[in-house]
């Protein structure tokens, strides 16, 4: 059986998916951390390993790397949005800092495997890195739909937005403003907003009355509040694939979202795709969806299990494990 090393700085349920789904084949060891005391970590766990994994292409990623060619080890990164982003106006991307630059574009191309959630990250890092990526493909996020699905009562006035923010930079990135402006034009419509904590709702100005701000929640008791959401929007200026969407769209909401990474992908006809950052644009989108019957919704669910099935993904990582070369 091979042993495979999966290496992340973050906690997060699309990186405990993929752990679970190699933990059905492989021995599996996973390991977060960050600054120098992650070094030693994932020297051992590359050495002890036959596949060591990444969840974003960071300076990390470029440790693991050169110590996996250093060993004769096999080496995947998995390439999720950040990693793939310049943003001096939002301050967002580890392309943006010169030494981050240069040590990602000389360890990059070195990994066995390089795998993209979305193909346009996957067509905005060989534009990054500046050279043909052979190793590159685009391998999406999977979703279960015996997990995530309607009851069949939703609320005809619920706009739903699932997004950690954490930060004044988060919520820039995550378009809050964008879908709070939208909110004050549709006085007709409730929204909710998951995902900011108390102390970042402060930076907040203004809150429109037909708005909630919630604070994170744990995934599994999302659940409740996709089925009761017509509407999901999801007003990015930068994403990967997002988890919430999909899982939302799974659960029959009629999908919003801004035209960035994967998004656009996700929804496809089932929903309203808008350009990133216009606000005017989202607001008729959200007006378009509210218009539309509940069943709507389950033209969504039928996209996503149809392109971003976890049996996919699942049967992708274990030919790449099995018999991927250098």
């Amino acid at each position: 059986m091979n042993r495979v090393f999966v290496w992340s700085t973050l906690d997060t349920p699309f990186i405990r998916d993929d752990v679970e789904l190699l933990g059905k084949h492989y021995a599996v060891e996973w390991k977060t951390a960050s600054g120098f005391r992650a070094l030693p970590i994932i020297f051992r766990g590359v050495r002890n390993s036959d596949v060591s994994i990444s969840w974003f292409g960071s300076v990390y990623a470029v440790v693991m790397i050169f110590v996996a060619r250093l060993l004769g080890r096999r080496s995947v990164v998995i390439i999720g949005g950040v990693d793939t982003a310049r943003d001096p106006e939002n301050r967002y991307g580890v392309w943006l800092s010169w030494w981050k630059r240069a040590l990602l574009g000389w360890g990059l191309p070195r990994a066995d495997h390089i795998l993209a959630v979305a193909e346009p990250l996957a067509a905005e890092l060989r534009q990054r890195v500046g050279r043909p990526l052979p190793q590159l493909e685009t391998l999406p996020t999977g979703y279960d739909p015996n997990r995530w699905k309607p009851d069949g009562h939703p609320n005809a006035t619920t706009v739903l937005c699932v997004a950690h923010c954490d930060s004044r930079q988060r919520l820039a990135i995550k378009g809050i403003d964008l879908l709070l402006l939208a909110a004050t034009q549709l006085p007709e419509l409730q929204f909710q907003i998951i995902g900011i904590p108390p102390a970042v709702q402060s930076l907040v100005p203004t809150i429109p009355a037909n708005v909630t701000l919630l604070p994170p929640i744990p995934r599994n008791q999302l659940l409740p509040h996709y089925q009761r959401a017509l509407i999901f929007c999801q007003p990015s200026r930068r994403e990967g694939l997002p988890n919430t969407l999909c899982e939302a769209m799974l659960c029959g909401c009629i999908p919003v979202g801004a035209d960035v990474g994967g998004i656009a992908d996700a929804i496809g006809e089932s929903g309203f795709v808008t350009s990133p950052g216009n606000a005017e644009e989202l607001r008729q989108a959200i007006a378009a969806a509210a218009q539309l019957p509940p069943q709507s919704g389950l033209q969504a669910r039928e996209r996503v299990i149809a392109k971003f099935s976890q049996a996919q993904r699942e049967s992708r990582l274990v030919q790449i494990i099995n018999h991927g070369k250098r």
